[in-house]
């Protein structure tokens, strides 16, 4: 008798095998290490430290000079959150180059190999509100640092220089959410502030007592500005009053003339449970 294959058998033993294979290597594949790219975001410190060495800017050694003294021109970062107001911050870390001929502005293709430097280090460049901040200034950021790459043309004396100064993002951010707290507590007053086009902030402290200043600029389609006065003790905040630093239109918004206080910060600053703090302070409240 002529043996006869079963072939429906075999087929579904060779389907069953096929299937315990792709269990077995989906299995496997949760617990075998895969290659990927690891995206290292460098912190201030690595960055500057990694853009000063030889050779790691195409060119920039060559026709450049580092500077060894501090950081002059555009010291302060401006950066711009998404949707909001400009905030001031000073950098942590930062660098210059001086052209080296000083008949020209700085190199085109130099400015471009920096930026491929910061793009190949996992930075993005920022798109930003030219109203908002200076043309000069570029802003790259990635997870944990913002950057601000600045070209200064060459002026009388001086030649064109190339800075790169940068600060932990984290510190960006803790200042955005210190003024958004304190612009809470100002709430729906006049003038409305909105979302005007910068905002920088002065805090003082001594033992349990804090004075926090925010000066708010361009508010508005007459953009106008003010300085906002915040106290606190032992942690617990008040708004006291505020500063008419300009306006187009003095005295529409809140009955103020230009450098003018408001009563209520008049009043506030002789509150005796501030004691001495506020009146020691009162050149810094007023401005000057």
């Amino acid at each position: 008798m002529k043996y006869k294959p079963n072939y429906k058998l075999i087929i579904g033993l060779v389907l069953i095998v096929i299937a315990f294979g792709a269990i077995t290597v989906l299995v496997l594949s949760k617990f075998i290490p895969q290659d990927k790219a690891t995206v290292i975001n460098l912190g201030p410190a690595e960055i500057v430290k990694q853009y000063k060495t030889t050779g790691a800017v195409s060119g920039l050694s060559d026709r450049y000079d580092k500077m060894d003294q501090a950081l002059t021109g555009m010291s302060v970062i401006a950066y711009t959150s998404d949707d909001s107001y400009t905030i001031y911050g000073t950098p942590t870390d930062f660098v210059q180059f001086e052209q080296k001929d000083k008949a020209t502005a700085n190199s085109t293709s130099i400015k471009s190999a920096v930026e491929t430097f910061l793009i190949t280090n996992s930075f993005k460049k920022k798109l930003t509100n030219p109203n908002k901040e200076s043309t000069l200034a570029t802003i790259f950021e990635n997870n944990q640092t913002v950057c601000q790459l600045v070209d200064l043309p060459p002026f009388k004396e001086t030649n064109a220089v190339l800075s790169l100064s940068c600060i932990k993002k984290s510190t960006l951010d803790d200042k955005y959410s210190e003024i958004n707290k304190l612009l809470a507590l100002y709430g729906d007053r006049k003038p409305s502030i909105g979302i005007p086009d910068n905002i920088s902030i002065n805090t003082i402290k001594d033992d349990n007592k804090i004075l926090s200043i925010i000066n708010i600029y361009g508010i508005g389609s007459k953009k106008s500005a003010v300085a906002l006065v915040f106290a606190a003790i032992s942690g617990k905040w008040e708004y006291l009053g505020q500063r008419v630093l300009s306006s187009s239109t003095p005295g529409v918004d809140n009955g103020l003339v230009n450098g003018a206080m408001s009563d209520d910060l008049k009043t506030s600053i002789k509150d005796t449970k501030y004691g001495e703090f506020l009146k020691r302070r009162i050149h810094i409240i007023q401005g000057y």
